[in-house]
């Protein structure tokens, strides 16, 4: 059984905001998960070939082809604010 304790690091670790009622339905939705991961361990996958998708799908890249580009002012009289030649973004990062 996921303790309430456990279910509050997750949160602070998640950086979610919940009450009690949320926590209490958190613990027993993690429970439920761990369940399903106990049952998928159980199952025999001996002879099964390791697979990332069900279905014939490939990935189909076109090259990558580097082209010179002076479009920066252009780039930069659409951003709101931009210092030296650069665009200016608000800091996001505590210190």
């Amino acid at each position: 059984m996921i303790s309430k304790e456990e279910v509050k690091k997750i949160a602070v670790l998640a950086k979610l905001k919940y009450n009690d009622e949320e926590l209490n339905n958190f613990s027993d939705q993690f429970q439920d998960i761990i369940k399903f991961f106990d049952t998928l361990d159980k199952v025999d996958t001996n002879g099964v070939d390791p697979t990332y998708q069900s279905g014939d799908l490939e990935n189909v890249f076109r090259s990558d082809i580097a082209k010179k580009s002076n479009e920066r002012e252009a780039l930069l009289k659409n951003a709101p604010t931009s210092k030296d030649g650069l665009i200016e973004v608000p800091s996001i990062i505590e210190e």
